[in-house]
C-alpha cells in the first residue's frame, strides 16, 4: 500500500467494479477499470456518477502527489530522512492533516531526539523514575518536547 492506492471495497462502491474488497489497488489501475466500466455501462446516470467519482478521486490523488513533493523537498532542505510509513508524514500526505511546516517541525524534532539525545533510553529511564509504565500520547509528546527544548537550548545551532 502506498499513497496512491484505493481499497477494493471503496473502488467497488464508487466505480461499480468487482475487486477484492480487502485488498488495495493502485489508483491508475482502478481508474482504467472504472473507465472500462463506463464503456460497458448503459445507464447514463451510472456513467455520470462513475465519471464524477473518477474526477473526485483524481483530485485527491493529485493533492497527495503535491503534498508528497512539497514534504520531500522540505525534508531534503533540513536533511530529514523521508520515512514513508511515519504516522505524521503519512497522515499529512494521505489526509492533509497538519501543515507541511508542522510536519517538518515534528520530524526534525524526532531526528534530533533520536540522533543526538538518546531519547529511547531517556524515555525508559523516565518511566522507571516515575514508576509508571503507561502514558498518554500527550504525556510522551510533552516529555519529548522537554528533552528537545533542553538540547536546543544547549545547542542553538540545532534550532529549527
Amino acid at each position: 500500500m502506498n499513497y496512491y492506492t484505493l481499497k477494493g471495497c471503496n473502488a467497488n462502491n464508487f466505480f461499480k467494479i468487482n475487486l477484492h474488497p480487502d485488498r488495495y489497488y493502485d489508483w491508475d489501475d482502478v481508474k482504467k477499470r472504472a473507465e472500462l466500466r463506463i464503456d460497458e455501462e448503459r445507464d447514463d446516470k451510472v456513467k455520470n456518477d462513475i465519471e464524477g467519482n473518477i474526477c473526485n478521486f483524481q483530485e485527491i490523488i493529485d493533492g497527495r502527489r503535491r503534498r508528497e513533493k512539497i514534504i520531500r523537498e522540505l525534508f531534503k532542505k533540513k536533511n530529514i530522512k523521508f520515512i514513508e510509513n511515519s504516522y505524521v508524514t503519512r497522515n499529512h500526505i494521505m489526509y492533509n492533516r497538519k501543515t507541511s511546516n508542522e510536519v517538518v517541525r515534528i520530524m526534525y524534532r524526532m531526528k534530533i531526539l533520536f540522533e543526538h539525545c538518546d531519547i529511547i533510553n531517556k524515555w525508559e529511564e523516565n518511566k522507571v523514575e516515575e514508576e509508571k509504565q503507561f502514558y498518554t500520547f500527550e504525556e510522551k509528546d510533552n516529555f519529548y518536547e522537554k528533552i528537545y527544548n533542553e538540547f536546543v537550548e544547549e545547542n542553538p545551532r540545532f534550532k529549527l
